[in-house]
């Protein structure tokens, strides 16, 4: 894990505000391949994309961390690069990821309109079942009475954040996530929203 401090965190929720969704997209070059982020306000969740690779994956920072973990589709396209001596890293390139968050500035960002945030979603998708079994469903549906399993929780936190995983564990609720888009896929904009679903199915 890397760390990510309380200033970096405060830096890119202050970009954030008056902007599209309480978001930012924002890009950098990591070696020659161009990256693009888009950061999540109200859950603490970067979304990472490569593209022009049609790749991406997502991380929660909430808990000031960064996981080094990345689905195989997007390893495959950054190892040529990750490459020091004979060993592997991913680490540099998280460690480019917080150097281009602390020299960001207000011209570097856009917000992030809807259809911005379900084009790169799309680009989530992965086969690689040890990073999540239901990878081939990107999409938010619904929110089920049934007590999530572990890998499930690590994907509520990755949309959700932190605060939803644990309110998932308390109250044996899990989500439901689809290969297509719904009107509820962006339910992660409303955190609010979802702690009161939660807290209301909890209650039947």
């Amino acid at each position: 894990m890397i760390q990510i401090n309380d200033e970096l965190l405060l830096k890119l929720d202050n970009l954030c505000d008056d902007q599209t969704n309480n978001s930012i997209i924002f890009g950098f070059k990591y070696e020659s391949l161009p990256v693009r982020c888009l950061y999540f306000q109200k859950t603490k969740v970067i979304l990472i994309a490569f593209t022009d690779r049609s790749v991406a994956w997502q991380i929660d920072i909430s808990n000031y961390k960064i996981s080094e973990k990345i689905p195989n589709e997007a390893y495959r396209v950054i190892k040529d690069v990750l490459k020091d001596g004979k060993k592997y890293s991913n680490k540099p390139f998280f460690t480019a990821l917080i150097s281009k968050i602390e020299l960001l500035g207000q011209g570097e960002i856009v917000g992030a309109n809807n259809d911005d945030i379900l084009k790169l979603l799309r680009h989530t998708r992965t086969r690689d079942s040890r990073y999540d079994k239901d990878g081939d469903k990107p999409f938010f549906n619904h929110w089920r009475r049934v007590r999530p399993s572990s890998e499930s929780l690590d994907k509520i936190q990755r949309y959700f954040g932190f605060e939803i995983r644990q309110q998932c564990f308390k109250n044996g609720v899990t989500a439901v996530f689809l290969e297509h888009p719904t009107t509820d896929s962006l339910g992660f904009l409303d955190i609010e929203k979802q702690v009161s679903l939660i807290s209301k199915l909890a209650e039947k």
